[in-house]
C-alpha cells in the first residue's frame, strides 16, 4: 500500500524521531515448519507514512523483504499509540511506538504486545527540540528563564513533557509553573508567530520555518535538554500472533536491520550515495520526497538490536513523577524479547 500524507503528517513523523529494529527465532508457525523455498508470506506493518518510517519503506522499495520471503502490506497510523490496540489484537503484525505515557500505560494494564528491539534514538547530530519567541525573555540553556512562560507539545504523555519536566526539576522548578498547551505542530508555529504561546517543541523543517525570520530561536535539541547523552525514544513491537513465529519474524527483522544499516549511513554517517537510495526508496511511499534533497531538512535514525532499559527507564520515570502513567506496575520488561534482534544480527553477521 502507496502510504501518503500531508505536510502536517510529515511533520509528526519528524517529531518522533524515529525508527526500527531486530528479531530472532526459528519456526514459520505453531508446527514449527520452516518457510519453503519461493514461499511469499504477508506481514501487516503499521507505520505513520512519513520519513520517520523510513527503514520499513527502505526494506520495501530496495527488495531486503522480498529476498527474505516476505510482502509487506502496510497501514497508516496517525500516531504510534493508535497502532497499540492493532498490534495486541494481532490486525497488525509489526508496529512501532516511542516512550510515551500510552505505552507505558497499556503494558502495565497488561496489553500483550512484544518489545524487540528499538526504533529510534536521539543523539548529538539531532535537530529536534524546544524553539523559544525572541519576546518571550527566555534564554537558550537557562531554565529558571522558563518559569511563567507558556510552551506548547503536539501530544499529551509525549517525550517532549518528559523532557522538559528533568530541565525543571534539576533547576527547582515545579512543572506547574510552566504551563503547557497541546497544539499540533503546525499549529505551534502559527502560536510562535502570534505570540500566543512563549515556546514549542518542533521537529525540522519547522524549526527552520520558525526561525529563519529571526523571531524565534532554539533553546536546546532534546539531545541537549537530556543533558547531551545518546538515548532511545521509541520500540519495534510486535503482536502476540506474529512474535510465535519465529523464523517468519526474524526473516522480517533481518531485512529491517539491513535497511536500518543504510538509513543510518545516509542520515548519520552523511553518505551521499545512500542518502540518494534512501531517497529513492522514500519515492514509492512518500509523496513529497522526489530527491535526495527532499531529505535536508530531516534527520532519522535507523533501528537498533538492543533496547537500553536506561533510556526507558528516562522515559517512564518522568512520566510517572507528571502523574500521566496512571498504571499501577508497568513491568516493561517482561515484554521485551532480544532473541529476534540476536537471530537477526547473526543472520547479518554483525556481532554489534
Amino acid at each position: 500500500m502507496r502510504a501518503t500524507r500531508s505536510l502536517k503528517l510529515a511533520v509528526l513523523a519528524l517529531a518522533t524521531v524515529v525508527l526500527v529494529a531486530a528479531c530472532g527465532g526459528k519456526s514459520d508457525d505453531k508446527t514449527g515448519a520452516a518457510a519453503s523455498p519461493g514461499t511469499i508470506t504477508t506481514v501487516k506493518v503499521g507505520v505513520l507514512g512519513l520519513v520517520a518510517d523510513a527503514p520499513f519503506f527502505v526494506a520495501d522499495s530496495s527488495g531486503y523483504f522480498q529476498q527474505q520471503g516476505i510482502k509487506v502490506e502496510f497501514s497508516t497510523f496517525q500516531s504510534g499509540a493508535d497502532m497499540i490496540p492493532a498490534i495486541a489484537s494481532g490486525q497488525l503484525d509489526v508496529g512501532w511506538g516511542q516512550y510515551t505515557a500510552g505505552l507505558f500505560n497499556a503494558i502495565g494494564r497488561g496489553i500483550d504486545v512484544k518489545m524487540v528491539a528499538s526504533a529510534g534514538s536521539v543523539d548529538k547530530n539531532t535537530t529536534s527540540g524546544l524553539v523559544v519567541t525572541t519576546k518571550s525573555g527566555i534564554v537558550p540553556g537557562d531554565p529558571k528563564t522558563l518559569k511563567g512562560k507558556t510552551l506548547a507539545v503536539n501530544g499529551s504523555g509525549i517525550g517532549a513533557q518528559a523532557y522538559l519536566h528533568d530541565v525543571l526539576k534539576q533547576a527547582g522548578i515545579a512543572d506547574k509553573d510552566v504551563p503547557i498547551k497541546v497544539l499540533s505542530l503546525p499549529n505551534q508555529v502559527t502560536a510562535l508567530a502570534s505570540g500566543a504561546i512563549d515556546g514549542a517543541f518542533l521537529v525540522d523543517p519547522l524549526i527552520a520555518a520558525a526561525t529563519a525570520k529571526g523571531d524565534a530561536k532554539l533553546y536546546g535539541t532534546n539531545y541537549q535538554l537530556a543533558g547531551n547523552v545518546d538515548h532511545q525514544i521509541a520500540t519495534v513491537l510486535y503482536s502476540p500472533q506474529f512474535s510465535g513465529k519465529k523464523d517468519l519474524a526474524n526473516r522480517f527483522m533481518t531485512a529491517y536491520l539491513k535497511a536500518s544499516e543504510l538509513v543510518n549511513k545516509a542520515f548519520g554517517a552523511k553518505d551521499q550515495t545512500a542518502k540518494a537510495e534512501v531517497a529513492k526508496d522514500l519515492m514509492a511511499h512518500v509523496q513529497t520526497i522526489k530527491a535526495a534533497t527532499d531529505l535536508d531538512g530531516y534527520y532519522v535514525t535507523g533501528g537498533s538490536a538492543t533496547l537500553d532499559t536506561k533510556s526507558i527507564d528516562m522515559f517512564l520515570n518522568a512520566l510517572k513523577e507528571l502523574g500521566l502513567v496512571t498504571a499501577p506496575n508497568v513491568e516493561y520488561k517482561k515484554s521485551i524479547d532480544s532473541s529476534y534482534a540476536e537471530a537477526a544480527q547473526k543472520a547479518l553477521g554483525s556481532t554489534g
